[in-house]
């Protein structure tokens, strides 16, 4: 098994997350520099071997889907899936830059980076920018309560949300106080890494949305005893505009994805994206066989 390189940039204030693409470059390129001196330093290995190095770059949440340890090392289902991408790609190493998500987004765009990884959801506007990878896993959500009050966006009104600003749900919120001012949803802006389940627990916000198997997590490793319901199948699809995940790629990256994406259809047909899926959250995530027949785009 290859040795995987894993980088930690400096994450940026929520204020530099919300001012977008110039101040989230500055924060990629200080980890894009970090990552050449550190690969420079590795022994030099690739020069003889000819194996180049892919950077993969995340914010290095959320759990289960990716988790950075004490020692420094990302783990969790997408992380799973990648790691054995590259297993199967011997004429890559694969580095991972932990950094903001606006330089996830910036820094795959300008090349920076070679792969977004962050539990990636499709939507259109994104597709014109980036290119998507087969899927590797399939997501369902749920609004999470104390006492089940929430089962969809317009009993949610009122009630006070804590979101990470660009992520899914939050730009689905957003969207739904825009067209519909009388039933708004009290938004407030949180950084990256919130416990979101503890703060719907402790009162602090009256209710949350995440995906299931986030919900699953939290009550196994904290037992707050929430009440998770599914979002409304009309409802998610402004969460996202598919049930499934996927890697993100400059649009100029076709031929690394197309590579990515013939190991992705090996593992959903060799079993492996369900014994990951099994592993990670207790039951099988795995896309369906046809999403494995063409790219999204």
């Amino acid at each position: 098994m290859k040795t995987t390189k894993i980088l930690l940039s400096a994450i940026a204030t929520l204020g530099l997350l919300l001012t977008g693409c110039g101040s989230s470059d500055s924060s990629s390129q200080a980890a894009g520099s970090n990552a050449d001196n550190t690969q420079s330093q590795s022994g030099g290995d690739n020069s003889t071997s000819e194996v180049k190095t892919i950077k993969a770059a995340t914010m290095g949440s959320p759990a289960p889907y990716i988790v950075v340890e004490e020692d420094g090392s990302v783990t969790g289902y997408d992380f799973k899936v990648l790691n054995e991408v590259f297993n199967r790609l011997p004429q890559y190493d694969l580095e991972v830059v932990v950094t903001d998500i606006g330089s996830v987004f910036t820094g795959v765009q300008s090349g920076l980076y070679d792969i977004g990884v962050n539990n990636f959801s499709y939507n259109a506007e994104r597709a014109e920018t980036y290119l998507y990878s087969f899927p590797y896993d399939t997501v369902s959500y749920v609004f999470l309560t104390k006492d089940g009050s929430v089962k969809s966006f317009a009993d949610a009104a009122g009630k006070s949300f804590h979101g990470t600003a660009g992520i899914s749900v939050t730009n689905a919120i957003e969207a739904w106080n825009e067209k519909n001012p009388d039933q708004a949803i009290n938004v407030e802006y949180v950084e990256q890494g919130t416990n979101i389940a503890q703060e719907v627990y402790d009162g602090t916000v009256e209710f949350t949305i995440m995906d299931k198997a986030m919900a699953v997590e939290y009550e196994k490793n904290y037992n707050y005893g929430l009440t998770a319901i599914d979002v409304p199948e009309e409802e998610a699809r402004t969460i996202a505009d598919n049930s499934w995940t996927y890697y993100l790629f400059a649009k100029d990256n076709d031929a690394l994805r197309q590579e990515i994406n013939a190991v992705l259809k090996e593992l959903r047909e060799d079993g492996t994206l369900t014994k990951y899926g099994n592993e990670v959250f207790g039951f099988d995530t795995a896309p369906d066989a046809a999403q494995y027949e063409k790219s999204i785009n």
